[in-house]
């Protein structure tokens, strides 16, 4: 009986050099962050601000994913969808957006990527860009 344990062993072994552990840990999500900044954080009535948002995997940019941002006023509770976007190869990509048409108003942005098998979900901070 005891001449199995080395085969069950052998087999265990056979199985790790043919790779069956590697490529378990290989299908792992790797975590990402997103970033959202404004080009202004205080706009003109009817003004267009810029903003940019970078999706990275630890130091590397994530390209080819879809990112969402979305909007809402200062205070609401629920967000609306601006568009989506795919970032380019530096794991970037912008919106052109009209915080408001009266001064005073306060619009809220953030960013949201779904993740997939290869990344895992993130989602940026909150911006405010203010009409004055």
């Amino acid at each position: 009986m005891n001449t199995l344990r080395p085969a069950v062993v052998i087999g265990a072994v056979a199985l790790a050099g043919l790779g069956v552990a590697p490529a378990l840990a290989a299908t792992a999500a790797k975590p990402t962050s997103l970033t959202l900044k404004a080009s202004h954080t205080s706009v003109a009535p009817k003004a267009k601000d810029t903003l940019t948002a970078t999706l990275r995997s630890g130091r590397t940019a994530v390209a080819n994913e879809s990112v969402k941002l979305e909007k809402r006023a200062a205070g609401a509770k629920s967000w609306t969808l601006v568009s989506a976007k795919t970032t380019n190869a530096k794991g970037q990509t912008s919106w052109s957006v009209v915080p408001g048409t009266k001064k005073g108003q306060k619009e809220q942005y953030e960013l949201v990527f779904s993740g997939n098998k290869s990344y895992k979900a993130s989602h940026s901070s909150i911006i405010t860009v203010t009409v004055s």
